[in-house]
């Protein structure tokens, strides 16, 4: 079984779900004046990640190969699940930078600025230097971009 995907899973799972939970707070974070998405499109996306993470934990080892003209088998598909590692953690990256344009656009539109002597404002202060704070309804696109870029500096904190 290839764990480490299905543990990816698991939390990306917690963060769709705290994703949608944030949209909630104002009908998806919009900018309230028109009649826009705001954020919607993040659970969309964040839901095919979480699709592609799911395929990314089915065991790479369920399958086998006859080599060798029928002589020898092969089962090990190490390197198959490796490329399947690679492929969950990139999803696991689309869903928490989903989830961490949300949950800024939210703390910004609810003026919540967490304390800058704790590490969540310190990550706060990150995120809200490096993405923007336009909130038109807009691609969302280079939000997550940039947002996924920071996700290894926000795991230092």
């Amino acid at each position: 079984m290839n764990s480490g995907s299905v543990a990816l899973l698991q939390t990306a799972q917690l963060s769709a779900a705290r994703l949608s939970a944030l949209t909630g707070l104002r009908a998806f974070l919009t900018d309230g004046r028109s009649a826009g998405s705001g954020v919607m499109v993040l659970e969309y996306a964040a839901g095919g990640a979480l699709a592609e993470l799911r395929t990314c934990a089915t065991p790479a080892t369920l399958g086998n190969a006859v080599l060798s003209h029928g002589v020898e088998e092969q089962t090990s598909f190490a390197s198959q699940a490796a490329r399947l590692t690679l492929r969950a953690a990139t999803a696991y990256r689309q869903v928490l930078a989903c989830e961490l344009v949300t949950a800024l656009r939210a703390l910004r539109q609810h003026a919540l600025i967490p304390d800058a002597g704790w590490p969540v404002g310190q990550a706060y202060a990150v995120a809200a230097e490096a993405l923007t704070t336009d909130i038109a309804d807009r691609p969302l696109t280079g939000d997550v971009a940039a947002a996924a870029a920071l996700l290894g500096t926000l795991g230092a904190l």
